[in-house]
């Protein structure tokens, strides 16, 4: 004679029981208060429904949540080294990663007060946390310290750099960097190669 295999209690499972039982019940004792047995099973009926749907709420929750852990810890973090001069080219860069299904988004330290060693410790971190930089180069850059120092940073820490011209009729020559026309294709294939 065979022996049928035991179910063993899922604990996931045995709260999800519960939750079932306990509609049940609690919809059987309304329902019975308020319109004897009729109401009872109609009670129990309606309680049952309702902790079940609760059940899959949670169990959608949990997908979600877990969903979205993923994909955070898979996106990417870019710095954007640019100078102050250039913040609406850098805004519409940032633009892009604002897009939902954007694997990516941006970073910066854009000030406009002088740079002082609180700020290169904050730059630092930032560039030791992001996978890659992104410098908008421009006319401006050439007289931008704090640009030049982020550039110089990400150097340091041996970050990519992927250097791109921020104006169509602007082709400054940064001899720190190789620069390259401003393209969603070119930026896409640098972050996906992060």
């Amino acid at each position: 004679m065979k022996k049928r295999p035991q179910k063993r209690p899922n604990k996931a499972g045995g709260k999800e029981e519960n939750r079932l039982v306990g509609g049940a019940i609690g919809g059987t004792i309304l329902g019975a208060s308020l319109g004897g047995p009729p109401g009872a099973i109609m009670g129990g009926l309606i309680g049952l429904f309702l902790a079940d749907s609760v059940n899959e709420d949670k169990k959608k929750s949990r997908r979600l949540t877990l969903n979205k852990r993923k994909y955070m810890a898979d996106k990417k973090v870019v710095f954007v080294a640019f100078a102050i001069e250039d913040e609406t080219q850098r805004n519409f860069l940032v633009g892009q990663s604002l897009h939902t299904d954007s694997p990516f988004e941006f970073t910066d330290m854009s000030v406009k007060e002088p740079y002082d060693s609180g700020w290169k410790e904050r730059v630092r971190t930032r560039i030791r946390r992001s996978d890659g930089v992104i410098v908008l180069v421009s006319k401006n850059s050439l007289n931008s310290s704090g640009q030049a120092w982020e550039i110089g940073c990400a150097k340091e820490e041996k970050k990519p750099i992927l250097a791109i011209w921020a104006y169509t009729d602007d082709r400054t020559i940064l001899a720190s960097v190789s620069t390259v026309v401003w393209a969603w294709p070119t930026i896409e294939k640098f972050i996906d190669s992060l």
